[in-house]
This record gives C-alpha cells, structure tokens and sequence, in this order.
C-alpha cells in the first residue's frame, strides 16, 4: 500500500516537536497547581517563557492585556509575543483569547506569536478564541478538549498546525483561515457544528478517522496539497461545495450519514471515494473531474441514496 508522502510530512512534524518541548524545559522549570490567569499575563508583560505542566488555571486568559500593541491602520492594531508558550496537561477554568470582547463585530488586535504554541493535553471549560492570530512557529493543541466554542477565524498558520485527537464539545469556526503548512485533526470528535468556509492550505489537510457529529461545512476551500479523510463519519449534513482540490482527494472509507455536498467542485488530482458509504444524496452535479473520473468502487449505498451528477 502507498502512504501519501504528506503521512510521512506528519510522523517527521511528530518527531520533531518532542525536542523543541525539552529545549524549553530545559531553560525554564514547568509549573503547576493553581494558577491565576492573572499571574500568566504579568509574567507576559515581564517577556518570560511559559512553561507549565498540570497547572488549573483561574480566570480568563487574555492575552491582548499582556502586550503592548501598535496601529497599523484605523481599524487595525497589532501586538507580538516573543517567548514561547508551553502547557501541557492544564486545565483552563475560564476563557482563553486574544482580547475580552465576546462581539464579533469589533475588531480586535491582531496577535503574532512569534515562538512555539502548545497546549497538549489541556481541559478548555470556557470559550477559546485566537481569531485574527498569526502563528510563526509550531501551533499544537493535540489531545485537547474543548467544552465551549472555539474560533481560529482569519488566523494564519506559518508552521503546522496540529490538533489530532481532541474533542471539541461546541461549534468550532475557522473560517477564512491560510495555511501554510500541514493541517492535521485527524481522529478527532467534533460535536457542534463545524464551519471552514473559505480557507486555504498549501500543503496537506488530514482528517483521518475523525467523526462529525453536526453539520460540517469545508465549502470555497482551497486545497492547494493532499487532502485525507480516510475513515472518518459525518453523521449530519456536509458542503464541500465550490472547493478546489490541486492534488489527491482522498475520501476512502468514509461514511456519509445525511447529503453531501460537492457541487461545483474541481478536482485537479485523483479523487478517491473507493468503499464509501453514502445513505442519501451524494450531490456531485457540475463538478469538474481533471485527473479523470472519480473512483468509487464498493461503494455502500443505502436505501435512499443516489449520486447526482446534472
């Protein structure tokens, strides 16, 4: 069997990231136990590194507070986090964002984080918001769990970006978003709804075994590498309508338990939907096949299932 070359990508990005987490720790000793989201912000304001490891964290973390920003427009200002920031195991009792405004009508500061995120392994209980955010180096959430909404709206990813095996218990956006590197959220469980309207990615997206409990919308994506949703379940709705896919598709295996979307699609690269199972309408009209005709073979339809192709 061939493994896409983008796994591989993956399993190097896996390798990697553990040396970065010991360099740091290595400078700065982890802290832990209870934590005011307050002291977070002081120790920003002072320009040290955050390294913590099974903190509970009180109050909400936000981070625009801790920094100074600058206008770059009449509407826009922007702020820099130069230290790195590393906690793994916590748990977050409040909010985490870029500012306290909860409207999403008002703009708020824009926040490049210039050096390594993690928050492997972490328990959200409030809303997580890095909306407008730009990240430099390795952005890593995996092992996450998030119990209200989370937003990455209009945020840029310069390094990978990587969330598999979390569970998102409310409506995740990132919507709007560039890519510059790999996506991954594979085996990951999403129980609200899902909306990636209008993103872009350079290279690989993978959504392997990951199940969609809501409606999920991928619609007016740019899929500029490799995109993976191998085994994975949408259990309601799905709108991949009007994406671009440069590469290969790959969509093996997966289950559709309500209509598909792919209306308007265009696939440059190999499109795969070989062993799928489709229980309703698997809307495929006015889509363009470059590469030739999509696979599907052993495909499972059920009762009620048809493919329109108008």
């Amino acid at each position: 069997m061939n493994v896409p070359c983008t796994k591989w990508k993956y399993c190097l990005i896996l390798s990697v990231l553990p040396f970065f987490a010991c360099h740091t720790q290595q400078d700065v000793q982890a802290r832990g136990g209870n934590i005011m989201a307050s002291d977070i912000t002081e120790r920003l304001k002072k320009g040290e590194a955050l390294v913590y490891d099974s903190a509970i964290v009180e109050g909400d973390l936000l981070f625009a507070e801790a920094i100074q920003t600058f206008a770059i427009s009449k509407s826009q200002d922007i702020g820099y986090i130069d230290q790195p920031l590393v906690f793994s195991n916590c748990r977050f009792k409040g909010a985490v964002r870029i500012h306290g405004s909860e409207d999403r009508m008002k703009k708020g500061p824009k926040i490049v984080f210039n050096r390594h995120v993690r928050f492997e392994n972490c328990q959200f209980e409030g809303l997580v918001s890095f909306a407008d955010s730009q990240f430099m180096l390795d952005c890593n959430f995996n092992g996450s769990s998030f119990e209200k909404g989370v937003s990455f709206d209009n945020t840029s990813f310069q390094a990978p970006a990587l969330f598999q095996a979390c569970q998102f218990l409310s409506e995740v956006s990132m919507a709007n978003a560039f890519f510059l590197r790999d996506l991954v959220m594979a085996k990951s469980n999403f129980r609200g709804q899902l909306n990636f309207q209008g993103n872009q990615y350079q290279q690989g997206v993978l959504f392997n075994e990951a199940v969609f409990q809501e409606y999920a919308d991928f619609g007016n994506q740019d899929f500029r590498g490799g995109v993976y949703f191998t085994y994975s379940q949408f259990q309601k709705r799905s709108n991949f309508g009007h994406s671009r896919f440069w590469e290969q598709a790959d969509f093996n295996r997966l289950r559709f338990g309500d209509n598909a979307n792919f209306k308007g699609c265009v696939f440059m690269g190999a499109a795969r939907f070989n062993a799928t199972e489709y229980k309703q309408q698997l809307d495929m009209s006015a889509t363009t096949f470059l590469a030739g005709e999509a696979e599907m073979k052993d495909m499972i339809q059920g009762s009620e299932a048809q493919i329109i192709r108008e």
